[in-house]
């Protein structure tokens, strides 16, 4: 589950499930600890057993967990659940073989709902940080605001005494945290003054340099080969990341960090690992720059997928990100080189409200959601077609959650322009969405404080515009509000098929979503079929993947 090495390299921790022993068939996987000194193992910890009185399962999931060695191994810090005490109901029989030293047991509280921290993080309530003492076996929970979750904390360096930790107000309520981007590796720094990272610069993905004396970051591969970079790790003055584009799948490449303020050139990277697949030969990728007059927003970029080599014009896919407050930028997907593979364009578009534009291109979407954005996508589609780069009669729709609602919307006010779509977890009504989300203020005004030690950082994301306040209920108008912005008031101008993936276990577009556009679909005698999988809000799974796929594919080439 989670590994850590200390410093000097000798010593390693590892995270592990399973159970005790063959017998326990119907027995909950237990939880260890092991700690080896090079390749001998040294000490293995049975968490429930050993540690069960202090706190709850360890937290292995990218958001919160922590699981550091200190520099000199002696120690092991990590984030657990805070240890609920046990509960017994009202009614109980007594059989008279209750352990006299058992702790003490909360009457009644079995059934209390506590709130957790949203999609897929539905077992994360309370994490609280605790460290290990290896030697003396001791496990000790840290001090820290009780209104606070605590997580990915980490070791001072070279101490064993002193950590730095992000904490997450509870209050006023936990709102969910998944996909919210950090581009920040474990290990960042290049010295003691220069961090490293990766971030959207419009239509790429660029690795940027963040001066702590100076106050200023610069893109240190504004003069390699345009992409998508990240960065994996930064140690001992070398940077392990990698690059790609839509027709090069995934190097890894190591490289020196820059001297000074220079930045990279493509003979700086030294590739360690590459992929290749046999259809990049045929893709061929640009990104376009748009402007459209008198729209209230500002100028936007796509990027435009094709096949390099056709015997007639493509069909064309527009593809609208998630979010909506993410981009597209230019890097290699599976998807998308399987779409060029079959035949088809794709387009996508960073409409206005995306990141990597500036604050106020972001900010611009507020309060304009299924107007400005969905007629960003469609004149960048339409751009396509007067240029005749696609062809007309074969134009599809495709996205995810916000992404999904967009498509939806294109399909049912551009009824005559599409042909079908394919969409995932979209969102469908947002009145009736209010509270069946993890992200309350996804379409509200909200300023939830996060605070990483003494850094107070405020964020706000808004679609509707409007104020948001939780102990307050929204009024009819505001409602009137929710709804004429949502793509299901469009519905019924819908002519084209629609296929719908819903995840079951989604707590950030709840399936109920797509389930109100089926019923309305199906009773009006739509071309409309929905797929339900066991999985989450990305569909991400190896199985759910593929099978949405497939479903896509057959669906636009049915049409095509």
């Amino acid at each position: 589950l989670l590994e850590s090495y200390s410093t000097c390299g000798k010593f390693r921790a590892v995270l592990m499930k399973g159970k005790l022993s063959k017998m326990e068939s119907g027995a909950e996987p237990q939880q260890f600890i092991e700690i080896w000194d090079s390749n001998s193992l040294i000490k293995c910890f049975i968490v429930k057993e050993q540690f069960g009185k202090k706190h709850g399962k360890i937290n292995d999931n990218d958001q919160f967990s922590s699981f550091q060695l200190s520099s000199d191994g002696s120690k092991l810090l990590y984030v657990a659940e805070k240890k609920v005490p046990d509960s017994i109901p009202y009614f109980k029989k007594n059989n008279g073989d209750e352990d006299k030293g058992s702790e003490p047991k909360e009457m009644g509280t079995e059934y209390v709902y506590r709130q957790s921290w949203g999609e897929q993080l539905t077992t994360v309530i309370n994490p609280i940080i605790v460290v290990l003492d290896i030697k003396t076996e001791e496990c000790t929970v840290i001090d820290s605001p009780s209104n606070y979750s605590c997580g990915r904390a980490r070791w001072v360096p070279d101490s064993t005494k002193e950590l730095v930790y992000v904490g997450y107000n509870n209050e006023p309520l936990k709102l969910g945290l998944l996909y919210c981007n950090r581009n920040l590796p474990d290990r960042c720094w290049g010295d003691n003054d220069k961090m490293y990272f990766h971030d959207c610069q419009k239509s790429y993905r660029e690795i940027m340099c963040l001066n702590v004396n100076t106050k200023s970051i610069s893109c240190i591969t504004s003069d390699t080969e345009k992409g998508a970079y990240a960065v994996f790790d930064v140690f001992d003055g070398l940077l392990l990341g990698r690059y790609a584009n839509p027709a090069q799948p995934m190097k890894i490449f190591i490289a020196e960090l820059p001297s000074s303020n220079d930045g990279f050139k493509d003979t700086d990277f030294c590739e360690i690992a590459t992929t290749t697949v046999s259809i990049s030969d045929n893709i061929k990728w640009e990104v376009l720059s748009l402007t459209r007059e008198d729209s209230g927003g500002y100028p936007y970029e796509a990027l435009f997928v094709s096949p390099r080599v056709v015997e007639s014009l493509p069909p064309l896919i527009v593809s609208s990100h998630g979010g909506p407050h993410m981009s597209s930028v230019a890097d290699f997907t599976v998807w998308t080189a399987c779409f060029i593979g079959l035949g088809y364009s794709v387009v996508f578009v960073n409409y206005n409200g995306s990141t990597g534009y500036g604050q106020d291109f972001m900010k611009s979407l507020l309060g304009n959601v299924g107007t400005l954005d969905v007629n960003d996508v469609q004149f960048a589609a339409e751009s396509l077609v007067k240029r005749g780069s696609v062809d007309a009669s074969r134009v599809f729709a495709h996205g995810g959650s916000h992404g999904g609602s967009l498509s939806v919307h294109l399909v049912s006010q551009f009824p005559d322009f599409y042909k079908a779509t394919f969409v995932r977890n979209p969102v469908i009504n947002i009145a009736s969405m209010r509270n069946e989300t993890d992200i309350i203020n996804w379409y509200n005004l909200i300023s939830p404080l996060i605070f990483i030690i003494l850094i107070s950082i405020f964020r706000t994301h808004s679609v509707t515009g409007l104020s948001y306040d939780p102990k307050v209920t929204p009024t009819p108008d505001q409602y009137s509000k929710m709804l004429e912005i949502s793509p299901i008031v469009h519905a019924h101008k819908i002519k084209g098929a629609v296929t719908l993936a819903v995840g079951a276990e989604d707590h950030r577009c709840h399936p109920s979503q797509a389930r109100e556009l089926y019923t309305l679909l199906h009773a009006q005698g739509k071309d409309v079929n929905m797929f339900l999988y066991p999985d989450y809000h990305p569909l991400m799974s190896v199985d759910t993947d593929a099978d949405c796929f497939m479903h896509c594919v057959l669906l636009f080439n049915k049409y095509s």
